[in-house]
């Protein structure tokens, strides 16, 4: 995707560390301000999101994709709007992210527009993601999903304003990790990994449809499957269910069930651990 000139960026423990940190610079600088912070989402979106807004005793409002252009009506000019782009949603590409964020530039052009694109490496077709808009107030980036390299903690952050929080992250960060990242995205391309598992996705999503009795297909990105609810959905669909009111789909992880699709050691119905496979030397 093209980058913007962002004067500010930072390693972090994957995404997370990254919008915890800028959540909370957000509310120190209402406080400073004097003014109400408010956070925005699409109904369905990264839990964590809401789960930090919250940490934070940050008003949290959701609002149904869509109706996105209802929704920048309720945008104030010091709000900031939090979106995951391919979509955490769905697990696809939102295609009007480009009209949603000119829009809300136009409209509401104070108001900060929060990028996440932890998912870019996820997806095996072409796409592309313009953060080149002037409102978009920081970029967050992961290698936990496109690599499956959870627990080593490997993401960063482009910022427009300096974050005090993460000023030491320039110093004290964990190299070993960073190298992992860096040699990840040297050997491998953008969509190299989703074209080469595109079939272990399908026969993960086959056979979850045959478990739990689902209509799923493949979603954009590789690591999930999606689908249309039941006219009567069961429990387990309606526990599943992300989205806005009446478009929601059923959203179901593949990664376990992948992991164990290339490698039977593992255990297919919990998260797959590198550790799993190592003997426990413990044990006489």
């Amino acid at each position: 995707f093209p980058l913007p000139s962002f004067p500010f960026s930072y390693p972090t423990a994957g995404a997370s560390e990254a919008l915890r940190e800028a959540i909370h610079a957000y509310g120190a600088r209402a406080r400073r301000e004097r003014f109400v912070p408010t956070i925005h989402v699409f109904e369905g979106e990264y839990e964590g999101f809401g789960a930090y807004a919250a940490a934070a005793a940050i008003d949290l409002q959701s609002h149904p994709r869509t109706d996105w252009h209802q929704a920048i009506d309720c945008i104030g000019p010091n709000d900031q709007f939090y979106i995951s782009q391919p979509s955490a949603i769905d697990g696809m590409v939102w295609d009007a992210f480009e009209p949603f964020a000119a829009e809300l530039a136009l409209r509401q052009p104070t108001a900060e527009l929060m990028l996440d694109l932890s998912y870019v490496g996820c997806v095996a077709r072409d796409f592309t993601v313009n953060a080149n808009h002037p409102n978009i107030a920081a970029i967050f980036l992961s290698l936990s999903k496109p690599a499956g390299v959870y627990y080593h903690r490997i993401g960063g952050m482009f910022s427009r304003k300096e974050l005090p929080g993460l000023f030491g992250n320039k110093w004290f960060k964990n190299l070993t990790s960073l190298r992992i990242g860096t040699e990840f995205m040297s050997r491998y391309g953008v969509h190299e990994l989703p074209r080469k598992y595109s079939s272990i996705q399908q026969r993960a999503t086959d056979k979850t449809n045959k478990k739990l009795g689902l209509q799923l297909r493949s979603a954009d990105i590789f690591l999930l499957a999606i689908g249309q609810a039941s006219e009567n959905p069961s429990d387990l669909e309606r526990y599943l269910l992300r989205g806005p009111r009446g478009h929601q789909k059923v959203r179901v992880g593949l990664t376990p069930l992948m992991a164990y699709e290339i490698d039977p050691s593992l255990n297919p119905s919990v998260a797959a651990r590198y550790y799993e496979r190592i003997p426990d030397r413990t044990q006489p």
